[in-house]
C-alpha cells in the first residue's frame, strides 16, 4: 500500500534527524489515512520505536495534540519529540497549537504532513510532507485510459511512489541538538 510507503519514508525521515519519541496525529477514518497510521506503526516497529511511540485522533485529536506539546513544554522525558500526521491539514494543527504554547518547530519539534498539498507552503515554517506525485499520476491514468480505448483487452494496474518532501518543519532530535556545536548557545 502506496499509503504505508509514505508514512515509512516519514518515519525514518524523523528517525535519521534523531527522533526517537515519534506520534502520529490523524483526524480521519477514511482508508487512506488507516492505512498511513498502519504504516507508521509498522515502520517504527522495524525500527525498535514502538515503545516510544503514540496515536492520536481521530476523535480525540484536539485534545491529544493539546496534551501531548503540553508534556514536551513541560519537560516530560516520555513526551514525542516530532508528530507525523495523516494529512497536511492534520499537521497544520498540530504547528498551530504548537506556536499557541510557545513551541519552536523545527528548534524543538519535527512535523511531517501527508500529501504536500498547497497548504504545505503557506505556513511557516513551511511543511516537510509526503507528496503523492499527481501530475505523475495523472498522466499514468489519462495513458492508461488510452490503451483501453485503443483495445487493450484486460485491466491494467500501476502505481507511482510517494516521496518525501523536506521543507523547514523539521529538524533535529534531542540527541543530535544535544551534540550540535551550536547545543547550549
Amino acid at each position: 500500500n502506496l499509503d504505508q510507503v509514505g508514512a515509512a519514508l516519514a518515519v525514518r525521515h524523523l528517525v535519521e534527524h534523531g527522533h526517537r519519541r515519534l506520534a502520529h496525529v490523524t483526524l480521519s477514518t477514511r482508508p487512506g489515512p488507516a492505512m498511513r497510521r498502519v504504516g507508521f506503526l509498522a515502520e517504527a516497529e522495524r525500527l525498535g520505536l514502538r515503545e516510544g511511540v503514540q496515536v492520536i485522533g481521530p476523535g480525540s485529536a484536539p485534545e491529544g495534540i493539546e496534551l501531548l506539546l503540553r508534556a514536551l513544554r513541560r519537560g516530560d522525558p516520555d513526551a514525542p519529540t516530532a508528530v507525523f500526521a495523516a494529512n497536511d491539514i492534520a499537521a497544520v494543527e498540530v504547528l498551530h497549537r504548537a506556536a499557541d504554547l510557545g513551541i519552536q518547530v523545527p528548534a524543538q519539534f519535527s512535523v511531517v504532513g501527508y500529501d504536500s498539498s498547497a497548504v504545505a507552503l503557506t505556513v511557516r515554517p513551511h511543511l516537510t510532507s509526503v507528496n503523492q506525485p499527481r501530475q505523475a499520476m495523472g498522466k499514468l491514468a489519462a495513458q492508461m485510459l488510452r490503451e483501453r480505448l485503443a483495445g487493450r483487452p484486460h485491466d491494467a494496474s500501476a502505481s507511482v511512489e510517494p516521496v518525501l518532501k523536506v521543507r523547514d518543519s523539521t529538524g533535529p532530535g534531542p540527541a543530535l541538538r544535544q551534540r550540535s556545536p551550536k547545543a547550549g548557545v
